[in-house]
């Protein structure tokens, strides 16, 4: 497990971190590492062939064309 240490942070975003925490009933800890969590969460990638099968779609691609 990893250990950061957050410095300078301001005593009115810890307590608006608190009463988020509060809120979701979780530690600040806790709340702290479900916002960066779904801060940097990576859309779905698509497949190949589903993008190529859009990209036929939008252009009205149709098997006899290939």
């Amino acid at each position: 497990m990893v250990m950061i240490c957050i410095e300078n942070m301001s005593d009115d975003t810890y307590r608006a971190l608190e009463a988020r925490a509060k809120l979701h009933s979780r530690s600040v800890e806790a709340e702290v590492c479900a916002i960066l969590e779904s801060a940097i969460r990576l859309e779905p990638r698509i497949g190949m062939g589903d993008a190529l099968a859009a990209l036929g779609g939008k252009i009205r691609l149709i098997k006899g064309d290939l």
